[in-house]
């Protein structure tokens, strides 16, 4: 038999959702569960079970962190704060929480924001009271006076705690006092203060560092906290227009600039300027698909081992994250996902990524690891199913015979 031709080099890796002009993704026409990296075709690594946490409730919030020495997972269920690390195993710190299970017209679905803060860990829901771990137990951050009761998210920079989204304002950030988290109200002697992003079109939906800033976003605008000095501390100033999140989680960072997903798409920023990174069939495809009705449930991270931006989110139909979408970074291209991840960390206490499923397990999101009875809800794992479909040139030599079709796998 003659060959016809000969398929290597960067084509093997072009991803799938091509642009209109069929020539960003030139051989695949559809696929799932695909990682086109490094001119391989290889089944996408869906992760190792790192603890069945015993909850069947999606995780809704995890971060790692080292304290001590011990490198340990600190997540949150709906009613439920826990961690886990080698030497204890899975311990509950915390119960008796409230949640939004399913975003409506007055309420984004709750989810967790965790973070380290020295020897203590700290995490808030938005609806209870903020907690605080110093060791044992999960229990009411003290210091807050009058100035909140509730807050979305915890960012940390440089010696300050800045707490957003509050139910005094949903505009509205805090900062405690310098290197104090239990100080958060303004006087003569401390640097705690509050304000205001007034013109802000939504509510803050995502805060997160870019290097050496704290970046707010709403769904169609970004501002900047810049440091002012002692005694007023922090101000804001509107970066800018074109670009949102649909969520608390929906932003990622990468070499110096921020990944995110929002109404208008998935986009780029380094705060200064902006690019949607989306092909126009990526845009159709996934804007299409998104139940916006439960968007807020949306998360983002970034897998160093992998060389991708990772976004899971609910399609049309669904209330839980149950498709996602990884961008190669190196190759440009886009690996569709039949996955359902409720939550995640990106690459550094653990060599890999966690993420947090919807049935309540954690995994080494990176691994190629045998695990029992692999499911799209927990793990696909290897060998693991996967589909594609292909046709070289997308005309006449793509998608019908005898150039093309569909392959379907196990890896």
């Amino acid at each position: 038999m003659r060959s016809i031709g000969k398929i290597n080099g960067e084509i093997l890796s072009s991803g799938v959702f091509a642009a209109f002009d069929a020539q960003s993704a030139p051989l695949y026409t559809d696929a799932s569960n695909i990682l086109f990296a490094d001119q391989l075709v290889q089944p996408f690594p869906n992760g190792s079970l790192v603890i069945a946490s015993g909850q069947s409730a999606p995780i809704l919030g995890l971060e790692a962190v080292r304290i001590s020495g011990l490198r340990k997972l600190f997540y949150g269920t709906g009613n439920g704060l826990f961690s886990w690390d080698v030497t204890n195993g899975n311990v509950q710190h915390g119960t008796g929480y409230s949640r939004v299970a399913d975003q409506t017209t007055l309420a984004n679905a709750s989810t967790w924001s965790i973070l380290q803060w020295g020897d203590w860990v700290l995490a808030t829901n938005g609806i209870d009271a903020p907690q605080i771990w110093k060791g044992s137990s999960f229990g009411a951050l003290s210091g807050l006076g009058s100035e909140f009761a509730t807050a979305k998210t915890f960012v940390k920079w440089r010696q300050y705690l800045f707490a957003v989204n509050l139910d005094v304002g949903n505009n509205r950030i805090a900062w405690c006092d310098t290197n104090d988290v239990e100080d958060w109200v303004p006087t003569a002697s401390n640097d705690a203060g509050a304000l205001f992003i007034r013109d802000m079109e939504s509510e803050i939906i995502a805060a997160r560092l870019l290097q050496d800033n704290l970046l707010l976003y709403g769904h169609n605008s970004v501002y900047g906290i810049n440091f002012l000095q002692s005694r007023q501390v922090f101000g804001s100033q509107h970066l800018l227009t074109g670009i949102g999140a649909y969520s608390q989680h929906a932003v990622t960072s990468f070499q110096g600039k921020h990944y995110g997903f929002g109404p208008r798409g998935i986009w780029v920023s380094d705060g200064v300027s902006f690019d949607y990174i989306h092909t126009p069939a990526v845009k159709d495809t996934v804007l299409n698909n998104v139940n916006e009705d439960q968007a807020s449930k949306i998360i983002a991270y970034h897998d160093a081992r992998l060389d991708c931006l990772i976004f899971f989110y609910p399609t049309l139909g669904s209330t839980n994250n149950d498709a996602g979408l990884a961008f190669n970074y190196k190759t440009n291209s886009w690996n569709p996902l039949d996955l359902a991840r409720s939550a995640a960390t990106d690459n550094g206490v653990f060599s890999y990524p966690v993420t947090g499923s919807v049935s309540g397990s954690l995994y080494n999101q990176s691994a190629y690891e045998l695990v029992a009875t692999p499911t799209v809800d927990s793990s696909i794992a290897v060998p693991a199913t996967f589909a594609m479909q292909f046709g070289y040139g997308g005309g006449a030599y793509g998608g019908v015979p005898p150039y093309g079709g569909n392959y379907n796998g196990v890896g």
